[in-house]
């Protein structure tokens, strides 16, 4: 029998912990006058918060193209559930080993598998992290802890999507007229703008992209 959290349990697990969590880690931020992106400053190193949605995950790969444009392919990294690291390993996007990966066998292994990610992503020094989920708390609150200088995501300005707190410096508005894989390439040019400057946006919308990484199975595959 499978003993990893089903998406009911997450889904409930994101809703009365990840509020609280979003909550207090807001509280420490404008507390401590902290987690505030460098002005002018250019990331060195970028990781994509995606954990789950595999389609989503496929849709990100222009803006995970973009950022290796960035700053290279060595260092751009995605943490993602266990269960669907294949999926960037099929893209060929990334080199295997920047992905890194969270179990989710039961809460308590959920939990522990979180800090053990977080403790790999403090050692890389992360100076920019982009949250690909668009709803959910707990990718909102690990973007926060780690420790990024510049974080992008989506918030709720005007109360019209959940509660995710006040954690991002690069904070985006959800817009439903665009393609999925266009608002992920907007995640990542934020970056390049001043977050002062946001959420507004100058210019056309981002292309949608036709390239699409094609699968190359190995002999064995075959």
């Amino acid at each position: 029998m499978d003993s990893r959290l089903n998406t009911q349990a997450l889904q409930l697990i994101d809703r009365w912990i990840g509020i609280p969590v979003c909550g207090a880690l807001t509280l420490l931020r404008r507390l401590t006058g902290g987690g505030s992106a460098t002005p002018g400053s250019k990331p060195q190193k970028i990781l994509f918060v995606k954990f789950a949605e595999q389609g989503s995950t496929v849709l990100a790969y222009p803006a995970i193209l973009r950022a290796t444009e960035m700053v290279g392919r060595a260092n751009v990294y995605f943490i993602v559930f266990e269960e669907n690291r294949f999926i960037l390993e099929v893209m060929r996007a990334l080199p295997p080993e920047n992905i890194i990966v969270v179990r989710h066998n039961g809460f308590i292994d959920l939990v522990l598998q979180a800090v053990r990610a977080l403790w790999r992503i403090w050692r890389l020094r992360i100076d920019a992290a982009v949250d690909l989920e668009f709803f959910s708390r707990s990718s909102a609150a690990l973007t926060f802890l780690t420790g990024a200088r510049s974080r992008v995501g989506l918030h709720t300005f005007f109360g019209e999507g959940p509660y995710r707190g006040d954690l991002m410096t690069h904070r985006l508005l959800y817009n439903p007229y665009l393609h999925t894989s266009q608002m992920f390439q907007l995640m990542i040019e934020a970056l390049r703008r001043a977050p002062e400057s946001l959420p507004t946006q100058s210019g056309p919308a981002p292309r949608i992209e036709t390239r699409l990484p094609e699968f190359a199975p190995s002999p064995s595959e075959q």
